[in-house]
């Protein structure tokens, strides 16, 4: 056996062949033959989303390879939350600098956790060298199922007079990409000096146990899919937080030719709720800014979706702890309302792969 084939049977193979026993039935082909073979039952739909990640882009160099492979998968997971899929099976494709090679091992057990956690069986892949010097690149390809009659939350779906929801607590990994980046003595990178007064008055008053899900949310989140199987029937239009409530809902006005206003006082709510006492007092100064970082704040991986405000809706919310934060309107973009000093529009600031070539032609 080769050392590539050698490789994968120990890291890969054998690790996982129990999850994909379990689903014999749904992948009755899987690692070690040229293809994987999916058999939905009938009356099945399937879903399909892809993402490449890249060290350096998407993890700093050094970081822990069991935390990669972990987020690598339960970020695309995250998608077929998005679309009220449950998950099937993933492929990896992974192309590796010799730096990585003696690392993948930390990296397949993040994966496996997470495939277990979900119950997402591994079924095939392709593995490669990267070039010298080259970073470590993995991209997943997630395949979910749903009934023929749902036919997902289409971007392009919301309709005026829908709610605007989110689930959970949006900014959690944008404290956590912060405080990473404070520990690495490198907060400027991502923080204008001139803030950060703010964010060590912020930060003096939140406590340890929000630091460390904050931490937990930026490296190891969790795709909300029994959330998205619940919103069947109910939500239009919805999304994951990838990268950053600004932006993600300016894809959901755009796509449905309509207007979203943010509720200031709602989302500041979460915030005062996980924070209590702290954030209504010790930190009245500085509430606009940290509403700013959570507009801006991607790797949530909450959904963010409008559906109407009914009796089910107000039940769901209670169960998946969901919270209102707005409204569609007839309009265009994106607008955040102030009880004091009316709407303001949302300009996107979320992150961008092709931003340091925007003025390219």
């Amino acid at each position: 056996m080769t050392a590539e084939f050698e490789f994968i049977e120990r890291c890969f193979r054998e690790p996982f062949s129990g999850l994909r026993a379990k689903h014999a039935g749904l992948l009755p082909v899987g690692i070690g033959d040229d293809c994987a073979a999916l058999e939905l039952p009938k009356g099945e739909r399937l879903w399909v989303s892809t993402d490449t990640l890249v060290a350096g882009i998407h993890w700093f160099d050094g970081h822990r390879l069991d935390d990669v492979g972990f987020k690598a998968l339960a970020s695309n997971l995250s998608d077929l939350a998005a679309a009220g899929a449950t998950p099937v099976a993933f492929t990896l494709n992974l192309a590796v600098p010799s730096t990585a090679f003696t690392q993948l091992p930390d990296l397949a057990q993040g994966l496996l956790e997470a495939a277990t956690q979900y119950d997402c069986p591994l079924v095939g892949g392709d593995t490669t060298r990267m070039v010298t010097g080259g970073p470590l690149t993995l991209s997943i390809t997630v395949f979910g199922r749903s009934s023929l009659a749902h036919m997902g939350f289409l971007r392009s779906s919301a309709q005026v007079g829908d709610g605007l929801w989110v689930s959970g607590l949006p900014g959690l990994a944008r404290l956590g990409l912060l405080l990473e980046y404070q520990r690495r003595g490198q907060l400027s990178a991502v923080l204008p000096e001139a803030e950060h007064p703010q964010f060590n008055a912020f930060l003096s008053k939140v406590p340890e146990h929000i630091t460390q899900t904050a931490h937990d949310r930026l490296h190891r989140p969790a795709p909300r899919l029994a959330l998205g199987v619940a919103l069947r029937g109910k939500a239009h239009a919805c999304l994951d937080l990838s990268d950053g409530l600004s932006g993600d809902a300016q894809h959901i006005a755009r796509q449905s030719q309509c207007q979203l206003i943010l509720n200031e006082d709602a989302l500041e709510a979460l915030w005062s709720k996980a924070l209590g006492q702290a954030y209504t007092d010790g930190l009245a100064d500085i509430h606009g800014w940290w509403l700013q970082q959570v507009l801006i704040g991607g790797d949530d991986y909450e959904l963010f979706f409008s559906a109407p405000e009914t009796a089910s809706m107000a039940t769901l919310a209670s169960e998946y702890d969901l919270t209102c934060v707005g409204e569609v309107v007839q309009g265009q973009g994106v607008l955040l309302h102030n009880p004091l000093s009316g709407l303001r529009p949302v300009q996107s600031q979320s992150y961008d792969h092709f931003q340091p070539w925007a003025s390219t032609p």
